[in-house]
Order: structure tokens, then sequence, then C-alpha cells
């Protein structure tokens, strides 16, 4: 050996030393990368997890229908056919059911048809019939039911209405108005002329 190999060899000896050095930092950084990466995968795989759990949850609930809010009912608005409120409470009171009631208002809704002239024989509540009769106007015919309706509640299908309430009107307007009776005024047996002057407050 020559001098000065020696110390060729040990320099060679460092660097072999300090490459195999660094190749075990590389595979140890290698590691730790792979590492990383697995560990953020698992993390980003947890997350979409917990993302898909979260949006199923929220599909569920928005599924679940939720309850009205509770709101104020406008008042049962009626055309105007000259009856008032409390005359309507009036009728309700001297009506011991659903017929009757809608009778009574029949007589107050159409008081045309309650005449001498007996007008209502043309009529009956929805029209048609053996006779093929006229129906009652829709609009007065409309406010006589709704009436009948809010006050009697169990008429308020159009079977329950037709049998209980339907006949009793047509029957109604079948009917020939009574005229008030005549009562009879009983003559003086004195039946002088100054008696009947006196009689007939003339």
């Amino acid at each position: 050996m020559r001098p000065g190999d020696g110390a060729v060899v040990v320099t060679l000896n460092q660097l072999v030393g300090m490459v195999r050095s660094l190749q075990a930092d590389n595979r140890q950084l290698r590691q730790l990368v792979q590492a990383n990466q697995r560990q953020t995968t698992e993390e980003l795989a947890a997350i979409r997890r917990q993302l898909t759990t979260m949006c199923s949850s929220a599909r569920a609930v928005a599924a679940v229908p939720t309850p009205d809010a509770p709101t104020t009912t406008p008042p049962d608005t009626l055309p105007d056919v000259g009856l008032s409120e409390k005359e309507v409470r009036q009728i309700f009171r001297q009506s011991s059911n659903p017929a009757l009631f809608a009778a009574h208002l029949t007589q107050r809704v159409f008081p045309e048809l309650f005449t001498d002239a007996n007008q209502k024989h043309h009529f009956n509540f929805y029209g048609g019939g053996a006779l093929n009769k006229q129906p009652l106007n829709p609009t007065r015919q409309d406010v006589v039911r709704r009436l009948t309706v809010r006050h009697y509640p169990e008429v308020v299908s159009e079977g329950a209405f037709k049998a209980q309430v339907v006949s009793k009107v047509s029957k109604l307007l079948g009917r020939p108005v009574q005229k008030p009776a005549v009562q009879d005024v009983p003559l003086p047996t004195d039946i002088s002329f100054t008696a009947l002057l006196k009689y007939t407050n003339l």
C-alpha cells in the first residue's frame, strides 16, 4: 500500500457509511409518508361516513310531516239576503231539529213564495221531481244549507242533508199557504139602527 492510500480508504468508508445512513433515513421517510397517507385516507373515509350518516338523518327528518301551524279560520261569510245573525239565533231557538230550522229559514229567506199567490208550489229545494219543479234561487238556497249545517253539523254530508232537510223543505213548499182564520163576531140581538151604530162605532 502506498503512502496516502490509508487516508483514501478511510474517506471511502466514511462516504459509504454516509450513503447507507442516507438510505436508511430515506426508507424511514418513505415509511412515515406512507403511514401519514394511510392515516389521512382513513380519516377522510371516516369523515365521508359521518357526512353520509348526517345526510341520511337529514333526509329522514325532512320526510317526516310536520304538524300544520295553527291558523285562524276565517268567519263563514254569507251573502247578504237580508237575514241578520240575531234573526238566525232566534230561528235556531225556535227549532228543535235541522229540518224545522231549514224550513223556518226558507220561509224567511224566500218571503215572495209564501204569499196568497202560492208561487211556492212551482218550486222545491233542488228542483226536478215528478212534477219537474224549479229549484230555489242558488244563492239563497246555499245560505239555507250553510246556516243549517253550521247549527246542525250532523247533516253536513249530502246524504244526511237530503234525507233530513230537503224532504221537509220540499213538503213545506208543497203545502198551500194557510190564511189566517177569520173570527166570527157575534152580532147584538138588538138590531135596531141606534144599537147597530153604537156597535159599529159609527
